[in-house]
């Protein structure tokens, strides 16, 4: 691992997957995720709906420091408007915290296409290092297994 990696804070979208299937659908891809570099820090970015979601990943994700940002009102998640404040709002406070915008990767895989798409506007305006978003086989419902 170099530096840089450990340097680096991983900013997530949440979204719902599968609510029939969480663990498949949203759970296990966002671990997945999640343990893809060495992080110094993880905050995720959920709804109010996945937020239950996020608090289970905090707890299955032993050994990661996860930070937990959710939207700020119920039904915001597709505000673009509320949802760009946001996510501008969190990655400000992460680069006054001390870790330089290029050292942010933004994995915008999950969450609704409003918040995905606030997400990159967003990174990109504030000069993150990098975006990642997980691609590969969709199952019945359409989620990337």
């Amino acid at each position: 691992m170099t530096r840089k990696q450990k340097s680096e804070v991983l900013v997530l979208s949440v979204g719902t997957g599968d609510m029939a299937n969480p663990l498949e659908t949203l759970v296990n891809p966002l671990l997945k995720s999640m343990r893809e570099g060495s992080f110094r820090g993880i905050v995720l970015l959920p709804s109010w709906v996945s937020e239950p979601v996020s608090e289970q990943l905090r707890a299955t994700a032993t050994g990661l420091a996860i930070e937990i940002a959710p939207l700020p009102k119920k039904g915001q998640e597709d505000d673009f408007a509320a949802c760009y404040r946001h996510f501008c709002s969190t990655i400000e406070r992460i680069v006054r915290s001390g870790v330089a915008a290029k050292n942010i990767v933004v994995d915008f895989t999950r969450g609704t296409k409003v918040m995905s798409a606030a997400l990159v506007l967003a990174a990109v305006e504030k000069g993150v290092g990098r975006l990642r978003n997980v691609v590969g086989e969709r199952g019945p419902s359409g989620v990337v297994k």
